[in-house]
């Protein structure tokens, strides 16, 4: 089988755009359909919990069909956010240990939180209810950590304020996990 051009009869060539779905499973027509303001953000909201889009959302419930489970549930996301923080403070703690940042006792009592945190996830499993937001609070300070250990790794000295700032706002972010 060759895959060029000039075939001759009876051969295939893979398309230029990779692999197309047969002709009858082809989605080519439209369906459109009005909504309010208050209707669509609900509609995203919700394929955006399902983690699906707004169209796949719709096609599915139209056709009568089961929303797909979810991988993962919110602890499960919520560990893997922790377990990328503890990476970036494993990274802080180093250049804290080797005196080139201030900072190691908090450093520290912070990763202890975090592991503690993470092995009560692991226990707790799906029980625990997690909201999107408190993810998103455990990203958000874990981005600004992120930031401050790559200024680290790059020889450059993170402001020491800003990292106690970013280390309490993890503290109290992480604290209905710790707490509980």
């Amino acid at each position: 089988m060759r895959f060029a051009i000039g075939l001759s009869s009876g051969e295939f060539a893979i398309p230029k755009k990779g692999y197309r779905k047969p002709p009858r499973e082809q989605r080519i027509h439209t369906i459109r359909f009005r909504v309010s303001a208050a209707e669509r953000d609900r509609i995203l909201d919700n394929a955006g919990q399902a983690g699906m889009t707004a169209s796949a959302f719709a096609r599915t419930l139209a056709l009568g069909q089961d929303l797909p489970q979810r991988r993962g549930g919110s602890a499960q996301r919520l560990t893997h956010q922790l377990a990328r923080v503890l990476n970036n403070l494993s990274q802080l703690h180093e250049h804290a240990a080797a005196d080139k940042l201030d900072g190691l006792e908090e450093i520290n009592a912070v990763r202890l939180a975090v592991r503690k945190a993470i092995e009560r996830l692991a226990h707790a499993g799906s029980g625990q209810s997690i909201s999107p937001v408190q993810i998103g609070e455990v990203a958000h300070h874990g981005a600004t950590i992120n930031q401050l250990a790559r200024l680290a790794n790059r020889g450059d000295h993170p402001d020491p304020m800003e990292l106690i700032e970013a280390l309490a706002g993890l503290m109290n972010a992480i604290t209905f996990v710790t707490e509980a």
